[in-house]
């Protein structure tokens, strides 16, 4: 996403209405589940969704997004149909397309979860979510 809206000559597309829901988790924390879901008995056999501290929309991710890269352009939002059939075009023709329709498709349905288990099992608390230039905000 960040390359395409560096290219992009006049907005930042935003896929959609930009209001489906995310949790970007840290990597040093999934580094950390990770870790610990070797040694905890109690995550034996367990599903654990991974999430960060923070639930956001597509637009508040994008918006971080664009200000760490000194992206100012104004974000448009396109209709999801359009951008699916834009991404089924690029796919065809380009070996290596800015967003596919499978992109698209997990961007619609969002992806957010309950993280409660995740603290509980693994005993810690994920960082928020942070750009460039800002402390990782601890909850």
């Amino acid at each position: 996403m960040m390359d395409t809206m560096r290219k992009s000559p006049l907005f930042r597309p935003v896929p959609g209405d930009g209001r489906p829901k995310f949790r970007p988790i840290h990597i040093d924390d999934v580094t950390q589940c990770f870790t610990r879901a070797l040694t905890t008995e109690a995550a034996t056999g367990q599903t654990i969704d991974l999430g960060g501290a923070d639930e956001l929309s597509l637009n508040e991710v994008l918006t971080e997004i664009a200000r760490c890269a000194g992206v100012r352009k104004p974000a448009v939002h396109v209709p999801m149909l359009l951008m699916m059939m834009g991404a089924a075009v690029m796919q065809t023709v380009l070996p290596n397309p800015p967003v596919t329709v499978g992109q698209l498709k997990m961007l619609k349905e969002g992806s957010t979860c309950d993280i409660g288990p995740m603290k509980q099992i693994f005993g810690i608390e994920p960082q928020g979510f942070h750009g460039c230039g800002r402390e990782p905000a601890r909850h």
